[in-house]
């Protein structure tokens, strides 16, 4: 059988319903007390009732109760959004802000990605037509230097038939 340590239960030798405590505390004291203890809860119950209720009709119960709940709930979200907490409505709406933006954002890159490509589509086109007006412009030298050489063989020619002699 375990033994109970008495500094583990401080009021461990008094129980009033003990017949060595009897003395202490007898019964008549108890039910007096208990009495007045009951008495006292009810005259503050009737006390509260009659602060509360004061200057209220009946009619104006409902409305006041309504009001005080409605001003509890709006208090206790103040208090949450003092803390950073906000309300599920105004978290679905930070969502679908979120959501739109994303969507946009996304339909932007898009638009910017098919930009770059037809920029650098153009750019190939771009060097293409440089590359032909370089060949172009290589092929009119060659031309222009074989007109000129033609022209010197052409000046040259009928003085070089001048030069030679008959026969």
């Amino acid at each position: 059988m375990s033994q109970k340590n008495k500094f583990s239960d401080l009021f461990s030798g008094f129980n009033f319903v003990m017949p060595q405590n009897a003395q202490l505390f007898p019964v008549s004291d108890f039910n007096e007390v208990f009495n007045s203890g009951m008495k006292l809860f009810e005259e503050a119950s009737q006390i509260s009732k009659n602060f509360m209720f004061k200057g209220f009709e009946s009619a104006n119960m409902f409305s006041f109760l309504e009001n005080s709940a409605e001003i509890m709930t709006s208090s206790y979200s103040g208090y949450l959004e003092m803390f950073g907490f906000i309300s599920k409505e105004a978290y679905d709406q930070l969502v679908e802000k979120y959501n739109t933006i994303q969507d946009e954002i996304n339909k932007q890159k898009k638009q910017i990605s098919q930009k770059d490509s037809k920029i650098k589509d153009q750019e190939k086109k771009l060097k293409a037509v440089e590359k032909d007006i370089k060949d172009f412009e290589n092929k009119i030298k060659d031309l222009e230097n074989e007109l000129a050489a033609e022209k010197i063989n052409k000046s040259a020619a009928p003085a070089i038939k001048n030069d030679t002699p008959k026969q």
